[in-house]
């Protein structure tokens, strides 16, 4: 099980490990050069940005539980109408012999 695990994870951290350390970086110059630009009001822009992520995060959370629900559904109809249609071709065949 750790094997997969970290076959899953080595050729991510391989080739994005560089993501890590940019974008601290690159947050923080945006941040200080917004702050030059505007001012004081930056840091309640990113209060905002703070609180309302978790929120945006529950709502992803519930979009995807959904969208898994709805797959299984479609799944299942597809499923069920491929059975059909075969049954229809088997029928249509053993009808035209």
């Amino acid at each position: 099980m750790f094997a997969v695990l970290l076959a899953f994870i080595n050729p991510l951290l391989q080739n994005e490990f560089w993501v890590f350390f940019t974008t601290p970086v690159q947050a923080a110059i945006a941040i200080y050069l917004l702050y030059q630009l505007l001012g004081n009001s930056v840091f309640a822009a990113l209060g905002i940005m703070l609180v309302t992520a978790p929120v945006s995060f529950g709502i992803a959370y519930f979009q995807r539980r959904h969208r898994v629900a709805a797959m299984k559904i479609k799944d299942e109809r597809i499923k069920m109408i491929n059975e059909t249609l075969s049954s229809i071709k088997v029928s249509s065949t053993f009808t035209v012999l």
